[in-house]
């Protein structure tokens, strides 16, 4: 009886495999898609240039921690393409569904952040406990080109959208030092 286990169970383990390499290799289509149409199309300053993004996209291909996950994969695409420096070339998605926003929208100016609230405007420090400035500069990863200003707005206004309701910690500063509010997110499409 044992034999028979085993063998029932060969097939689940091939198709198991079978369904790996096609995911993996269905990821592996699509960056190559990507280095082809942007090689065939971005105006490279140089051979070197060009031959660096290539070998770039050529590693990612090759790592399958990266190939496992795909929100890693878009999110190491973005940040290979954004090393473009131009803000036209870009991997967005086209979003259709409702999203959620923070209520007291948070903007940057003068090199700080900062939301208006009831009391008045103060400088925000985090978001849920993170560093607005690393979640910031994180996202900044995935944006290629236009001013460093354009780049925060851009990547201020993608923190600060969600597809999920849910209320928000944010921490800021005022006159007494440091306390917190929740900015409750609402509805709507963008």
């Amino acid at each position: 009886m044992e034999k028979i286990s085993v063998l029932q169970n060969q097939p689940n383990i091939e198709k198991e495999v079978r369904i790996e390499t096609v995911e993996r290799q269905e990821c592996v289509v699509f960056i190559d898609a990507i280095k082809k149409d942007t090689i065939d199309t971005f105006p490279f300053l140089s051979e070197e240039e060009r031959d660096t993004f290539s070998k770039k996209l050529d590693l990612l291909s090759e790592n399958n921690e990266v190939i496992s996950s795909p929100v890693i994969l878009i999110g190491r695409l973005r940040s290979i393409i954004a090393t473009l420096n131009n803000s036209h070339t870009k991997l967005e998605e086209d979003v259709k569904e409702k999203q959620y926003w923070l209520e007291n929208p948070i903007r940057y100016k003068a090199g700080t952040f900062w939301v208006d609230i009831e009391s008045g405007t103060f400088e925000v420090v985090s978001l849920n406990g993170v560093s607005i400035t690393n979640l910031v500069t994180e996202k900044r990863k995935e944006i290629g080109g236009g001013t460093d200003d354009w780049q925060i707005n851009l990547a201020l206004g993608a923190i600060m959208t969600s597809k999920n309701e849910s209320g928000v910690t944010v921490e800021i500063k005022n006159k007494n030092g440091k306390t917190r509010f929740p900015a409750v997110s609402a509805a709507g499409t963008l």
